[in-house]
């Protein structure tokens, strides 16, 4: 793991026929000096198999670096899977809140249910 990280937050449970099951994850890394930004990755991973380990079965960007400073992301379980709602600042303009959310659900599959930059 990246020594940026500063949150991982996991929650909710997927399956899928070829990929297994397993939980969501979340994971928020802070990059920049000056202007601090984060990028944010959604996780779908699989259980340890028989040898214990577990793995990434897919990964999404949910956010880019570069424009907005965010917090630790709240999940919360859905009927098809997790909402991931993030709040924060603008980068270059402390004063500007935004709030995104996002849905994911199993395959790997991501909806943009509220963009940050809105």
């Amino acid at each position: 793991m990246e020594p940026n990280v500063d949150a991982v937050v996991q929650a909710g449970r997927w399956s899928e026929v070829e990929a297994g099951e397993g939980s969501y994850r979340v994971v928020v890394v802070g990059q920049g000096f000056e202007h601090v930004s984060t990028r944010v990755l959604a996780q779908w991973k699989a259980d340890g198999g028989e040898d214990g380990q577990a793995r990434i079965v897919h990964e999404a960007e949910l956010v880019a670096p570069g424009n907005y400073s965010l917090t630790a992301p709240k999940l919360t379980t859905t009927a098809s899977g997790v909402r991931v709602e993030l709040r924060g600042v603008a980068t270059y303009d402390s004063r500007r809140r935004v709030v995104c959310r996002f849905d994911l659900a199993p395959g790997g599959k991501v909806t943009v249910v509220r963009a940050c930059g809105l």
